[in-house]
């Protein structure tokens, strides 16, 4: 078998198996597409790894049969860069993260770009399919905990050697939000609305580091109830700390008293740290009174005010995000 699997299809299968079980050393075998179509057979096989049909594979030649129940193919003719085809075993090969979201990118919006690069760039995965996730934890909760897939350092990299294949502009446009280090899809959709530009919809606030390890000075370190603490949205700069505190979090009495100590920490630090609930993220008005919050600290002024371009905007990224 000689498969190549790409856009959608890869796309699920990262989300699947992520790269835990991928030796870096076989990113770089091959640089071209298969150069015929897989026989039927071969694509059903696929359906044991949980992978649904119609796949869309990578092929190098023209094929005359147009896409089927199986699959749909994509011709590549032109090499693709070093390292963006993964060898993951009997045969199956499958387009890099960096390279999957590049070619998934040409159909979404701007705002979604983002978001899917900062889910590969994060510590999490949303599932793979409507199947939802074995766990039902996990599925409580509508992701899991992984590591990163990629970084945002291989995805500029990816980029600057496929030029000619994709909207450059539009990508390093988007590369300029997508972050390392998001921890949940909820962390991911507090981000966009802040940190989009408002032509987008966002409150177009600078880009802040996403859960950075902060540890107290040593005139802190006493009055502090860990050594060191993760911050979710930082702004080293203005010293601000915003977290996501979700619902189910924020239940647990043993989890609001950590919080609280965490809180009290950071304020001996010289940190200020601001709570957004998920009924804050869901809320039209809430949002705006932290965003007012935010621009205040931050001595800036919002010029949103009264725009209906912006008012607009905002809420079809609300839509987009599922917290219209």
């Amino acid at each position: 078998m000689d498969l190549l699997l790409s856009h959608k299809s890869a796309l699920e299968y990262w989300r699947l198996y992520g790269m835990a079980q991928v030796d870096p050393k076989h990113r770089q075998r091959r640089t071209t597409s298969p150069a015929r179509p897989p026989a039927a057979c071969e694509l059903k096989r696929m359906e044991a790894r949980g992978l649904l049909f119609p796949l869309e594979i990578m092929v190098g030649t023209q094929v005359a049969r147009r896409a089927t129940r199986l699959a749909c193919y994509h011709v590549s003719q032109r090499p693709l860069p070093e390292r963006c085809i993964v060898d993951v075993g009997e045969g199956l090969n499958v387009v890099s993260p960096e390279y999957c979201l590049f070619q998934l990118a040409k159909k979404l919006p701007f705002a979604r770009i983002v978001q899917l690069g900062l889910e590969l760039c994060g510590g999490y995965t949303l599932a793979a399919h409507k199947t939802g996730f074995k766990d039902p934890d996990d599925a409580k909760r509508g992701f899991v905990s992984r590591p990163p897939l990629t970084s945002k350092e291989k995805l500029v990299s990816v980029l600057a050697r496929s030029a000619g294949d994709f909207d450059q502009k539009r990508l390093t446009s988007a590369l300029r939000y997508i972050e390392n280090g998001s921890n949940s899809p909820r962390e991911t959709i507090l981000y966009l609305l802040l940190v989009l530009p408002y032509r987008y919809g966002g409150y177009g606030f600078s880009v802040p580091v996403l859960n950075p390890e902060l540890t107290p000075v040593r005139g802190a370190r006493k009055s502090a109830s860990k050594e060191h603490f993760k911050g979710d949205l930082f702004w080293p700069e203005h010293r601000l700390d915003v977290e996501y505190d979700s619902t189910a979090h924020h239940d647990k009495e043993v989890d609001r008293a950590r919080d609280a100590a965490k809180r009290n920490s950071l304020h001996s630090m010289g940190i200020t740290a601001i709570s957004v609930t998920n009924d804050q993220l869901c809320s039209g008005a809430e949002f705006e009174r932290l965003a007012q919050q935010l621009a205040i600290h931050f001595n800036r002024r919002l010029w949103h005010k009264n725009n209906p371009k912006f008012v607009k905007a905002h809420r079809e990224l609300r839509t987009l995000l599922g917290v219209g």
